[in-house]
């Protein structure tokens, strides 16, 4: 039961009369703005683009995008490229740029090798590969090959 009924009458009103007067999808849209950027409707109502371009800008942290991809960096500091790619797809390019890179890192082999292969399995290095020590005129020397 409602404590002051006339109050929230009053209240109900008010708030029905707002609603009336906008379009139910587009406040929807706006409040999900208001939730990205902490504008609220009545501000970004009308401003909607200036309000979401001001928000992409502002999405990125720039130092850490730098840091981790420099060839996206080096191609979206183009401001044509910038502008025919959006803040999206340059974000997409970084995390390609960014699992590229990881793929490089490790080979199929030894990423199967080091998970899948039983030790007794994985290849040992041959007699001549190792560089043993053995000592001469005073000071330490390697034998190449061993033995």
């Amino acid at each position: 039961m409602v404590e002051n009924p006339a109050g929230a009458a009053a209240t109900l009103q008010g708030a029905t009369s707002y609603g009336a007067t906008h379009n139910p999808d587009q406040y929807a849209d706006l409040l999900k703005l208001q939730k990205q950027t902490g504008v609220p409707p009545v501000v970004s109502n009308g401003n909607e683009q200036q309000v979401r371009q001001a928000a992409d800008v502002n999405r990125l942290d720039y130092d850490h995008f730098v840091a981790l991809n420099p060839r996206t960096t080096a191609w979206a500091s183009n401001p044509d490229n910038a502008a025919v790619s959006g803040v999206d797809e340059v974000e997409r390019l970084g995390a390609i740029e960014q699992h590229a890179g990881s793929m490089r890192a490790m080979t199929p082999w030894e990423g199967f090798s080091s998970k899948y292969l039983h030790p007794a399995f994985q290849a040992k290095p041959a007699a001549a590969d190792r560089v043993e020590p053995c000592s001469g005129a005073g000071r330490q020397l390697y034998q190449w090959p061993p033995g």
